[in-house]
């Protein structure tokens, strides 16, 4: 269960948005899809592992209870971040669920601390796969359907513009400091 911290924001600020949170079953991401909630935003979290979003989900379906601002909607999309197809799958699933995005944080990542000196090329490339590929894949898929507001949003007044998404770019970087404290 999630402890509830005081947010430095004020209740019901995010009201009425909505939220993609990539890797937001666990850790960071499961704490930034709290917050949000808390504010009032509905939120999707998505990550590889279903069994971690379903527990996630349950967990912040009842922060979202408690929310200033009614019960916002929480739910979640499994997702590879390092598939494009996939990516556009789960944006479809989230426009068709809750309308366009107002915000993605990128928290899906992957890393293996480790000593430079013993990171195999094939760990390497996964790491570059999911935190830099994984999030342009997401940003660009979501501007995709934020530019091309689908035509059942076109006259919707949920329709964003570009200027009105927001983005979060949170690539770890762990795995770096930790090579270079370790080399």
């Amino acid at each position: 269960m999630a402890h509830r911290v005081a947010s430095i924001f004020r209740g019901g600020l995010f009201a009425g948005k909505t939220a993609l949170v990539t890797g937001g079953a666990t850790g960071i991401g499961y704490a930034i899809a709290s917050e949000l909630l808390q504010l009032g935003c509905s939120v999707v979290i998505s990550s590889r592992k279903a069994q971690n979003l379903e527990n996630a989900v349950q967990e912040l379906r009842q922060v979202a209870a408690k929310s200033s601002e009614g019960a916002p909607e929480v739910s979640h999309v499994v997702c590879n971040i390092r598939s494009e197809d996939e990516v556009e799958g789960m944006m479809e699933e989230v426009v068709n669920r809750l309308g366009p995005l107002n915000f993605l944080c990128n928290n899906g990542g992957g890393q293996f601390p480790s000593a430079a000196r013993k990171i195999k090329a094939k760990g390497w490339k996964a790491v570059i796969d999911t935190n830099l590929n994984g999030t342009f894949n997401c940003c660009s898929a979501a501007y995709r359907f934020v530019c091309s507001c689908s035509s059942r949003f076109r006259h919707d007044d949920r329709c964003r513009q570009p200027s009105q998404m927001h983005f979060c770019v949170d690539i770890p970087v762990t795995a770096w400091n930790n090579m270079v404290e370790a080399s």
